[in-house]
């Protein structure tokens, strides 16, 4: 289990300079949405859970440095997301489905103008392959 904690203003240049590290979203990015994972000190992973405009609430964000993957530390980080957002439902726009079903998200339908601009700029701007929408199916 990693050391996953709720961000500190503090953290903000260094989640700023992970997720630009990892190309990752960094639309309107605020501390407080974020859970991080530090290493002796140092950034290792964040993640967040954001609200837009029209209310819906998408996991994104979600990045681990390359030295550190493979240990649970990215399902860490989600859970905590989802654990703080417990009474939220919780979307992913995301690439690698696989992963996220280990967190109990499925595939969803949604019609959310933000969530298809997500994706739209997913594709645009991240060059992501095929990103699909995911929800999470709290426990």
């Amino acid at each position: 289990m990693s050391n996953t904690i709720q961000a500190l203003n503090t953290d903000l240049p260094d989640i700023i300079e992970l997720l630009e590290t990892l190309n990752l979203d960094m639309e309107e990015v605020h501390y407080s949405e974020f859970f991080v994972c530090k290493d002796k000190g140092e950034l290792i992973a964040a993640g967040r859970v954001r609200q837009h405009e029209d209310g819906f609430y998408e996991l994104c964000s979600l990045g681990v440095l390359e030295d550190y993957r493979g240990a649970g530390i990215g399902i860490d980080i989600v859970k905590a997301l989802l654990q703080k957002h417990s009474l939220d439902t919780v979307y992913v726009v995301t690439e690698i489905p696989v992963y996220f079903e280990k967190s109990g998200f499925v595939l969803s339908n949604i019609k959310s103008e933000s969530l298809q601009e997500k994706q739209k700029r997913c594709v645009e701007e991240y060059a992501c392959g095929n990103p699909v929408f995911m929800v999470a199916k709290h426990i």
